[in-house]
């Protein structure tokens, strides 16, 4: 079936009875709603922003398979009617979803959907609410698996009654049905960016539709129940807002670097910079993005590198004295706020390493400076001499 066919039957089957205004609306929405592909640079810095209402929209395309039970009925019931193999053919799909955040997330998540699948003879069409538990793994953000329950309404048509002789001399109660479902679902996200996965589920929806089938020339009938379908479906995940997926460090300070599952990089750095001449803490000529001693008792699995440098006024006997009385001050700063000797690696490389020239003021500021490293001891990390095991 070409695809502007399908749509036409997808939206005619919305328009029959049976759908209060509300939940045509609720259809249009999901079916016509934009998507945007946005691209995230995992290892920038992500700063926690309250986020929004709606968390991810799913949108699918895929395949089907029915499942129908054939009961007989009067006189050995219909013979004409189609073997239960070919009304359940193969069909295809497509679905939609929003997911959104709630205080119980990572928990669970509240969503709403629907599913609309066309096989060889039969359309169907389910709108579902449900929740969904998405599955962290812990420095894995790549990868998240889910499953997923609800219940929703299932509105089916027979696009051609399923017999083999002219439908003249067949008749079929109930050639549109409808039943409640409950739907459970199981698949993954495999993200692409922060924000752009491509996304496989797999959806079973279990249902109770019956139709009378009858020979009004032979007197005979059958009762075809469709109990169920199978949907396979691969199509795109994608995160409205510039908030962290797959949050597994909710408490993190504020400014430090994240990556994608919300908690610190194995490694990051900043560069704090000095009034000329000067060393103490109260002589910096900028402020820590966060406070040091803080997010070091906060994470004890991370050691601290610093790299003190001068700029190239004075000798270089000076300038190195210089640099060891930087890096020595942060060093009495660190252990007066409870940090221990052995988590803190420190030297001075006096005008050495320059970043830029020191031919002018500016060059010489930036050049006046302690590089402060983080690295996590847990990690296979080289940093300066020292490395740190699994």
């Amino acid at each position: 079936m070409k695809y502007h066919e399908y749509t036409k039957q997808t939206f005619q089957l919305i328009k029959n009875k049976g759908f209060s205004m509300s939940a045509r609306i609720i259809i249009f929405f999901i079916l016509l709603l934009p998507f945007h592909f946005v691209s995230a640079n995992e290892t920038a810095s992500i700063k926690h922003k309250k986020a929004p209402i709606v968390d991810r929209f799913i949108i699918n395309v895929g395949v089907n398979k029915l499942f129908f039970k054939e009961e007989k009925g009067a006189n050995g019931g219909v013979k004409e009617i189609k073997p239960v193999d070919d009304i359940t053919a193969i069909g295809g799909g497509v679905s939609g979803a929003l997911i959104f955040n709630t205080p119980l997330k990572p928990y669970f998540s509240p969503y709403i959907d629907i599913a609309s699948y066309i096989n060889k003879d039969r359309y169907s069409i389910i709108p579902g609410i449900g929740i969904r538990h998405d599955f962290n793994f812990k420095n894995v953000s790549w990868f998240q698996p889910f499953v997923a329950t609800g219940v929703g309404y299932n509105r089916s048509k027979w696009t051609k009654i399923p017999i083999n002789i002219s439908k003249d001399l067949i008749t079929a109660k109930d050639n549109v049905g409808s039943s409640a479902v409950w739907t459970v679902q199981a698949g993954s996200d495999f993200y692409m960016t922060n924000d752009l996965a491509i996304n496989l589920t797999a959806r079973y929806d279990m249902y109770d539709i019956s139709t009378d089938i009858t020979n009004t020339t032979m007197g005979t009938t059958t009762k075809l129940k469709d109990t169920g379908s199978l949907g396979v479906l691969l199509g795109f995940t994608y995160h409205f807002g510039n908030t962290v997926r797959n949050d597994l460090c909710p408490n993190t300070l504020p400014n430090v670097p994240l990556g994608a599952t919300g908690c610190p990089l194995n490694y990051f750095k900043l560069t704090l910079n000095y009034v000329f001449a000067k060393y103490g803490m109260t002589d910096l000529t900028n402020e820590a993005l966060f406070d040091i001693p803080a997010f070091l008792k906060k994470h004890p699995n991370y050691d601290i590198k610093l790299t003190a440098y001068a700029d190239s006024i004075g000798s270089n006997q000076f300038n190195l004295k210089l640099s060891q009385k930087r890096e020595k001050a942060v060093v009495e700063y660190l252990l007066g706020n409870g940090i221990a000797k052995s988590r803190i690696e420190a030297n001075g490389r006096g005008s050495t390493e320059p970043l830029v020239d020191n031919d002018t003021e500016v060059h010489r500021d930036i050049n006046r400076r302690i590089l402060v490293e983080f690295y996590r001891t847990d990690k296979d990390l080289t940093i300066g001499t020292k490395k740190k095991a699994k």
